[in-house]
């Protein structure tokens, strides 16, 4: 499959999944309302998934929409949320925006720019092309550099391709895979690397491009540690099972 935005000026929903992020939703509300000059209409749907602070509030008060999840049920449940509107109302692509600080606003036109090439996902890669060369402002701890380079390895193994940042969590989608995704897209911890490999199994073109990204603005990772651990190992059993599932 190839994606294509529509001629002229494509409406764009930028799904912002975001829970208990008061410290730094407001600036990066106010950084995307910003930006005159994209080559895209571009709105904004905040998905508060179950915050106990005000980041529901705030986004509100930016004069956002706002899709509250009952309680917190994680990222992924949060974006087939915002795929689901993006599909409903009729968007012709999608940009997925962390709430956290670590992308700049800024560079959803790179992320446009490889949608309009023809690509159906595009991921913003925190190094380059090249796995040694990182943005300069990122700075993943020792555990997680590892956990990367082991999920670059397992990406390649599961699709033949080269991905060298798999889970990214800044990206562009075209209106049929926002289709795909709105109907199924995985719930789990590790998302972003899970619906990576399910894009190409489906035929999905995917593309990368580079951006700055930054260590997070404020809070802690929701999984770190051993936990961090089971969440890779699941993934892993999940995606064997898909491919044995795909292959009968």
């Amino acid at each position: 499959m190839e994606g294509q935005l529509a001629a002229g000026r494509p409406r764009i929903l930028v799904i912002v999944p975001a829970f208990n992020e008061e410290e730094s939703i407001d600036a990066l509300l106010q950084r995307v309302a910003s930006l005159s000059d994209s080559s895209a209409t571009l709105d904004v749907l905040v998905v508060d998934d179950g915050s106990i602070d005000a980041t529901a509030a705030i986004a509100r008060r930016a004069g956002v929409a706002v899709a509250p999840m009952p309680v917190h049920l994680g990222i992924g449940a949060a974006l087939r949320t915002g795929f689901r509107h993006a599909h409903d109302a009729g968007y012709d692509g999608a940009v997925q925006l962390d709430a956290d600080g670590q992308h700049d606003p800024e560079e959803i036109e790179r992320i446009l720019a490889g949608l309009a090439e023809g690509a159906d996902l595009v991921i913003g890669t925190r190094f380059g092309h090249d796995d040694d060369i990182r943005a300069p402002n990122y700075r993943p701890s020792a555990y997680r550099a590892l956990a990367m380079r082991w999920l670059r390895l397992g990406v390649r193994l599961h699709t033949g391709a080269h991905h060298s940042d798999p889970s990214s969590g800044f990206r562009g989608f075209s209106a049929p895979l926002v289709a795909s995704f709105a109907a199924d897209y995985p719930l789990d911890y590790l998302e972003s690397v899970e619906s990576l490999i399910t894009a190409h199994l489906l035929g999905f073109s995917v593309a990368e491009v580079p951006i700055t990204g930054r260590t997070r603005v404020s809070g802690v990772p929701s999984h770190r540690g051993h936990r961090l651990g089971f969440h890779y190992l699941r993934m892993w059993t999940a995606l064997m099972l898909l491919r044995r599932r795909r292959a009968s």
